[in-house]
Parts: structure tokens; sequence; C-alpha cells
């Protein structure tokens, strides 16, 4: 980035540029006019200071100057550099408030799994789309946004490439959407939403006060979605990869896409994170289908592989999608009967399925529940009492 000092952060397979980072947070100047590059040592006081690259891995600083090929310190090491005599232009805070466009920067840094961190990218996208004079999007480079909760402990459904090499949403879900490594320096950015609470920033307040902004909180913004529904499936997320779809087609549906009209999706989530859900039982899952989808076959979606005790004719007519996340969000594309549980993941699913085939899509939630409660359900789904 600078020709006389480059200052990168990581471990041995991933490592960011973070001079400007450095030279904006950490040069002391003293009375003479001295100036000290101090980098501490430490994971924690690092990665606050310049983000995390690769969570649960410690990690080292690797600086070049003109007079070092390359100086490495360890994190238990504290990095000292005498730069008064480099004629460097030391960044300033206003630097880091608009992008190359000119356009202040609406960041998003994600949050637990895939499901909730689109709840931040659909509020994302909605700033940017309304005021598309101020902002430009761009994800942080997060552990959330790479996998969120597609490689817990007791499940692994992270995409693999050809190779077999996971393959992170930043590079498939978003791999439309700019990137950066880091949020800008703590003072030159303000924050919009948290929690549930939908407290739509006015227009007013964003061009009396411009800056950058954080997209904080869960987000879950059922408005934000159908605001710009076709806007967030065609022009930020990508789930229509042909490959991925081939293959979709070649196995759920023998290789007739026009089979999936006569499947149902349905989605269940198990586990501790969903233990206070508790009112969608096997009864209600099997009433639903009775009632709305007896002649469909069952494409089963969820974090398990058992089939759950549905009734008899019920199981011999499930198939069980134990796919990778992003593959099982790409049946919604093509399949136009989905029954959501409380999972936000699966509400997207059903948004995806909504986008796909309008009027013709059939979405069943449950109610009450948290996708009532929250009212995370699009018009023209349908709410099975429970």
């Amino acid at each position: 980035m600078l020709p006389s000092l480059t200052i990168t952060y990581g471990c041995k397979d991933v490592a960011h540029d973070v001079t400007s980072y450095a030279l904006f947070k950490c040069v002391e100047r003293s009375d003479d006019g001295k100036m000290t590059l101090r980098i501490p040592s430490g994971d924690a006081a690092r990665a606050q200071l310049f983000g995390d690259p690769c969570v649960g891995i410690l990690k080292h600083i690797c600086v070049t100057t003109d007079d070092a090929p390359l100086v490495t310190v360890s994190h238990t090491e504290t990095f000292v550099l005498d730069i008064s005599d480099k004629k460097i232009d030391l960044p300033t805070c206003d630097g880091f408030h608009r992008s190359e466009s000119g356009k202040h920067v609406v960041f998003v840094q994600g949050c637990a799994g895939l499901g909730n961190s689109l709840y931040q990218v659909a509020a994302g996208v909605h700033y940017v789309e309304s005021f598309p004079d101020l902002f430009e999007l761009r994800l942080i480079d997060t552990p959330q946004l790479r996998w969120g909760t597609s490689h817990a402990p007791d499940r692994d459904k992270r995409l693999r490439d050809e190779t077999g090499v996971p393959v992170p949403y930043l590079d498939s879900v978003f791999r439309h959407v700019s990137k950066t490594s880091h949020l800008p320096p703590g003072d030159s950015f303000g924050t919009l939403h948290n929690d549930y609470h939908c407290a739509t920033a006015t227009e007013h307040v964003l061009r009396t006060a411009p800056q950058n902004r954080l997209i904080c909180g869960w987000n879950q913004f059922s408005n934000f979605v159908s605001l710009h529904l076709d806007c967030l499936f065609t022009k930020y997320l990508c789930l229509d990869d042909a490959k991925i779809t081939d293959y979709l087609v070649r196995k759920y549906a023998n290789n007739d896409v026009s089979r999936f009209q006569s499947k149902v999706l349905l989605t269940l989530r198990r586990g501790h994170d969903f233990a206070h859900m508790t009112r969608l039982s096997n009864t209600v899952y099997s009433d639903v289908l009775a009632t709305h989808f007896a002649d469909k076959d069952i494409l089963l979606i969820g974090d398990t592989t058992l089939v759950p005790s549905l009734a008899a004719d019920q199981v011999s007519r499930v198939t069980v999608v134990d796919e990778s996340d992003v593959v099982q969000f790409s049946l919604a594309r093509l399949c136009p009967h989905i029954v959501v549980s409380e999972s936000t993941f699966h509400v997207w699913m059903g948004y995806l399925c909504s986008f796909t085939f309008r009027d013709r899509a059939s979405v069943l939630y449950f109610e009450p529940t948290d996708v009532s409660a929250r009212h995370l359900f699009l018009p023209g789904w349908k709410g099975v009492a429970l």
C-alpha cells in the first residue's frame, strides 16, 4: 500500500494488509517530533486493532521496509519502529470516511448463522438502494460471513469445491458483493439498528450526519426483504449456480426439473440452539403434510438426517437432503412448495421460493411461533395455526 512500509497481520494461510490501520492507530508522537510505530503484543490486542483474519489461530505481524526485506513479529513480541525519517504520510480519520467511489460505506459484519447474517445484508441493501448517492455496500471478512454455523462441532454443512476444499459464503452466496478485511477506525462510522426494533434512520439524519455506517444487531425485518426482494436475489445474492442446479436436478428430480412441482420442502430444526422451539412437533408436521401436501413427495431439509415420526405413508415419500447449506438453500429455486420451520435459514428459503415462483409459490409457516411474532413472513404466505 505504501512504497516504504507494508504491514500484514495473519497466519500462514491468511494475512491481511493492515498498513493504514497500523499507521492510523499505532503511531506515537513525542514532543521533539519523533514518530514511533508501536504494535502491541498479544492476539487479543491486535485483533481489536485490525480484526481477526483467522479466528482461533495464533497470528503474527510481518513488516517489510526499504531497510529490511521482511521482519516477522510473533504474538508474544511488541513491534517498535522509528518512522520519523520514513517520509510517510500518515492517514487521517477523514481518509477512512469514503470509498474509492467517493461514497460512504455501509458495512455488514454478520451475526450467528447464514439466516441471521442475511437479515443484516438485507438491511445494508435497504440503505444502499434507498440512498444510492450516499452509500455503497461492503461485507467485512468475518467468521460469521465466511462460515456462519455451517461447521459446528456436531455437523459440517460447508459447501466444497471439486477438490473438497470448503468454499466460504463470501465466495459463494455473497460473491457479488464487495468485501473488506476490516472496519475503519472506531470514530469514523456510526451504527444502524439493533436487535428486533426497526429504528430506521431517516434521510434527514443520514444526509446531515454523513459517515460510514455499521449494521449491527439481528435486523430481522421482513419489510426490508419485501421492499428489495428482486434486488436482493438478482444483484446481491448468488443462489443460481448452474453446477449446483444441475446437481440438484440430477439427484433429486431424475434429470427432469418439472418433477420438483410434485415435491414439497419440509424444513426442520433440531438441537440445543432450538430447544425453546417445542411447538413444532412431529405430529404438527405430519398434520400439515396430510392437509396441504398429501400428494407430494417430501424433501426433508434439516440439520439432522433422522426422519421424523410421520405417518407411515408419509415416511415412504421422504427423501433426506443431506447436503451443504448452500445446496439446500438452492433447492428453494426449484421447488415451489415449502413448509418453513422457525429457523431464519429456512425462512430465507421461503423468501427465495417467493422470489422465484411469485404467485405460484406455496409457502407455509406456523403460528404462533417466532416467525409470526416477529412478522418474518411475506404477503401471500399461509399461516398454519398450532
